[in-house]
């Protein structure tokens, strides 16, 4: 028995729709395109981003900002605080494995498969005039690879 043309697209199109969707909802995390075996770079991702190296061998994902304590700008402070972030790793089609790196403790780095990712900076510092939603972070990480030499 056929099914009716119009049953048979609809349902095509049932099937269709959430992979187009799944698609597009994955490259909207793309944010930096790294070239494998790159030595030393820079790269800067805000939260829900990814950076890819070597097209989907490696990808670097900030996930979320944990606790912001830095002092914000215009208060006298005795510590210059810390904030904490969590990055997701990825490599080839292994699972994803969670990291937390810090602005002023330990840990600021993490080795990865093939690099060690340091955590360089997060921006905006915060103000006592207004509390930051998670979106208007943007951290910048260094990576380099296995066994360079300058720091």
């Amino acid at each position: 028995m056929q099914l009716p043309l119009r049953l048979r697209t609809s349902l095509a199109l049932a099937g269709f729709l959430p992979a187009l969707a799944a698609c597009e909802a994955s490259s909207h995390l793309a944010a930096a395109s790294i070239r494998m075996g790159v030595a030393d770079t820079t790269f800067a991702l805000r939260v829900g981003q990814e950076a890819r190296v070597g097209g989907q061998v490696l990808r670097i994902a900030f996930l979320a900002v944990t606790n912001d304590s830095r002092c914000p700008i215009g208060a006298a402070c005795f510590w210059e605080g810390n904030a904490s972030l969590q990055v997701g790793v990825t490599s080839g089609t292994g699972p994803t494995v969670a990291y937390i790196l810090n602005t002023a403790i330990e840990p600021r780095a993490v080795d990865i498969p093939f690099y060690r990712l340091t955590l360089v900076g997060l921006d905006p510092y915060p103000s006592l005039s207004a509390s930051l939603p998670p979106e208007p972070y943007v951290a910048t990480f260094r990576l380099q690879r296995a066994g360079y030499g300058p720091d």
